[in-house]
């Protein structure tokens, strides 16, 4: 009877407290290291410059210094907490009046330092011009740049609390994608509780095949529907990074098997590649009317393949079989292919018409590749590739 008893009074001394409510982010929240920061860039921004400052300018450029000040102050404190191993703890009154009567003090001091620089530069040019009323208010315009820029970020980070509460939601009538084909699908590399609200919105809605078909009177394909969300990736590059990923998993560039040196996308409805537009351009045999784009790319162009990727990754264009003005032994190696791809870079138009980046005659048949026109003879052509290759 006493065991039963006893059990539940000691479970009740070693439960932990209940966590406290997280406390709402203010708008304009700022910290007592970022103080210290503002307060002494702005300090600094009095020190001689090069030209005299109107109260204007000096109030801009004092708002901006502090702001930057009080982010290296922000920034100090984070690391020297990291290596101290604590956590932001709320800083004493003291410390805050402390503060206050330092901002006072130096305040003043750098003001009137300020003020007798400025006078000093005016003189060694020759400037007469004083707005006294502009020097006065300069204080007050620093305080509306400093409180601006603060402001901002703080909007930004309110925003995103706001909205990250919503972005765990889905809306009604919105479910996950059976299909890979859209991201948060199956063998997408994007989670699906990632996407966020309107990233699921995207993602659920959207026409389907039958939708297409039906306003469009011809068969359709599946669409593909990739979207990335904050949640996603911690920046907007790995974002986007991560959004391309999923569009080549789920097959959104380039035809499969079509090769990297003259692809074919989607086939070759809108757009086609092409290194000679005079011979058929891929794929052969397939109708080419409506809206047309054509994309001219020599294999000896280095800014067509040049790559970040290059580094580490083999591109597919390397190992198929090289152009007419590329050697077949070359072969890729991390770093030095990049190098060297590189290297010709800025070389890329110092080579005869037809290789690199050099294109003249080109631009002829690829107009008329596109275009069109009816009546041009092969002999117009001839000629106006003369006209514009500069040989008549």
């Amino acid at each position: 009877m006493t065991a039963d008893m006893t059990e539940p009074a000691a479970a009740a001394e070693t439960a932990p407290p209940p966590p406290e409510p997280a406390r709402p982010r203010k708008l304009l929240y700022v910290t007592l290291p970022g103080c210290w920061g503002g307060l002494i860039a702005g300090c600094l921004s009095f020190t001689p410059s090069l030209l005299p400052r109107s109260g204007t300018i000096q109030g801009i450029v004092w708002g901006i210094t502090a702001a930057i000040g009080y982010g290296l102050g922000v920034l100090v404190a984070w690391i020297w907490r990291a290596f101290a191993d604590r956590e932001p703890r709320r800083p004493r009154r003291r410390s805050w009046l402390v503060f206050f009567i330092s901002a006072a003090v130096l305040t003043v001091v750098f003001f009137g330092l300020g003020q007798y620089w400025q006078h000093l530069i005016r003189g060694l040019m020759g400037v007469t011009e004083y707005n006294v009323a502009l020097v006065v208010a300069s204080p007050v315009i620093a305080a509306l740049v400093f409180c601006l820029i603060l402001l901002l970020q703080g909007f930004v980070n309110v925003m995103n609390e706001a909205y990250s509460v919503r972005d765990t939601k889905t809306a009604e009538g919105i479910h996950q994608p059976a299909t890979g084909l859209r991201s948060g699908g199956p063998g997408s590399v994007i989670p699906w509780d990632t996407l966020g609200w309107q990233g699921r919105n995207f993602i659920g809605k959207g026409p389907s095949t039958s939708d297409i078909e039906k306003a469009t009177g011809q068969p359709s394909m599946e669409p593909i529907r990739i979207y990335s969300g904050l949640a996603s990736a911690s920046d907007a590059e790995a974002r986007a990074s991560l959004a391309v990923r999923d569009l080549e998993r789920a097959g959104g560039f380039r035809d499969p098997g079509s090769p990297e040196v003259q692809p074919i996308y989607h086939d070759g409805r809108i757009v086609r590649f092409a290194d000679d537009a005079t011979t058929d351009i891929p794929p052969d045999g397939q109708a080419w009317s409506g809206t047309r784009a054509l994309y001219m790319m020599h294999p000896s162009d280095p800014i067509v393949w040049w790559s970040p990727h290059l580094i580490f990754s083999k591109p597919d264009w390397i190992s198929e079989p090289a152009g007419k003005d590329v050697l077949d032994g070359m072969f890729w190696m991390p770093f030095v292919t990049f190098w060297q791809v590189t290297a010709d870079l800025p070389f890329a138009t110092g080579v005869p018409a037809g290789h690199g980046h050099k294109y003249t005659s080109e631009y002829v048949d690829g107009f008329n590749a596109i275009m069109q026109p009816a009546g041009v003879t092969p002999q117009e052509l001839t000629d106006l590739r003369k006209i514009i290759a500069g040989d008549d």
